[in-house]
């Protein structure tokens, strides 16, 4: 990316009371895709310095006029991301997102290591990621699947997704990034890859989206939602 797009996305944070360029990336996401709605909740991994917590509250509150005002954002992060955003979300300091370390399979690998986190905690369905995304014990993962797939009612919601719930995922482009793609399109209606323009030409962030969070059945079937 040339150093002026560079610096004119970093003014339009400033002009716009942004608190990174990054908020331009989720503005896209959100543009194209719509994955915040009226009425639902933001789970944000890695929050700080809170740019796309700033973006989720805009997009909740402008649809907010007609709807009950039930909606959640919680932020999670190493820092915290309180004193520079407005009431209206709460923050969870955690360990999700340490330092790159400039070698890029290494980079890769801890980056969809953090991406299977994510996905495991959405889901709370593990046992089936792709070679080097799993990240719990074989054996932890399949009770959790076991306990999903056995209720007696069918196919339940495990992790913290709802189904019809999207799921925005950063990974650095490389081995393992088309496999958990694959992954993900067993378990949403449509998965598509974003690069939105915000992003440094040089850098190797893609962002998965998969869109309208599907059940599945013991057989890996998709199940139709039927509302109550």
């Amino acid at each position: 990316m040339s150093r002026n797009l560079k610096d004119f996305f970093f003014k339009q944070a400033k002009r716009h009371g942004f608190l990174a360029r990054s908020a331009f990336k989720l503005t896209e996401i959100q543009e194209r895709f719509r994955v915040i709605r009226a009425g639902g909740s933001v789970l944000d991994l890695g929050c700080c310095p809170g740019a796309w917590i700033q973006v989720a509250l805009q997009a909740i509150t402008a649809q907010r006029a007609s709807t009950k005002p039930s909606s959640l954002i919680l932020g999670v992060d190493l820092k915290a991301a309180t004193g520079h955003c407005r009431q209206g979300f709460h923050t969870v300091l955690s360990d999700m997102c340490p330092d790159t370390s400039g070698i890029a399979a290494a980079d890769v690998a801890r980056s969809l290591e953090l991406a299977g986190h994510a996905v495991r905690l959405a889901l709370s369905n593990s046992s089936e990621l792709p070679d080097g995304i799993r990240v719990t014990p074989p054996d932890q993962s399949a009770s959790l699947s076991d306990a999903h797939e056995t209720s007696p009612e069918g196919p339940q919601p495990g992790g913290v997704l709802l189904p019809e719930g999207h799921l925005v995922v950063k990974v650095l482009s490389g081995s393992g990034c088309n496999e958990l793609h694959d992954y993900l399109r067993h378990h949403f209606r449509k998965v598509v890859w974003a690069q939105p323009k915000a992003s440094r030409s040089e850098s190797r962030e893609m962002y998965l989206v998969g869109l309208c969070r599907q059940l599945t059945n013991s057989a890996g079937a998709r199940t139709r939602v039927v509302p109550k």
